[in-house]
């Protein structure tokens, strides 16, 4: 398993379902799994987009960590018995999976479109680092 560090900071618009979003901004949740090698390192902040039904961009996290590996050893991250029988599943198939370590979850007080907060027609599928200015993105909470 590897794990990345990396310099300055940057901000990366995620895509991820309500459920999970709701358990990350209720502290439940600890990693994001992905079912590929993520670019993100300790540092970034990372703006969350519930998808549907919700389609708003909800509040915000801090990257403490990646790690890498084969989704076997990835999925042992999950420390909760009946979540990880999910991220098993989820990341079936893949040759490489990664969790990203998150902290520092601040769920906004206002959600907003995506267009308003980024500018952006449509939501990555998996995520993007946002170009530009990003200081007024980060609203208060």
């Amino acid at each position: 398993m590897e794990r990345f560090e990396r310099g300055q900071a940057r901000v990366a618009l995620m895509s991820i379902k309500p459920c999970f979003a709701a358990e990350i901004f209720e502290g439940r949740k600890r990693y994001e799994f992905r079912r590929v090698r993520v670019s993100l390192g300790p540092g970034d902040t990372v703006v969350v987009y519930e998808s549907a039904p919700v389609s708003l961009v909800t509040g915000h996290f801090t990257v403490d960590s990646v790690c890498t590996g084969p989704p076997s050893e990835i999925a042992m991250l999950e420390g909760r018995k009946r979540a990880r029988g999910y991220v098993i599943s989820y990341l079936n198939g893949a040759v490489t999976a990664s969790a990203i370590r998150l902290v520092d979850a601040r769920k906004w007080a206002e959600a907003v479109t995506l267009s308003v907060a980024t500018g952006l027609a449509r939501p990555p599928q998996a995520y993007q680092f946002l170009a530009g200015e990003t200081d007024g993105l980060l609203r208060p909470y």
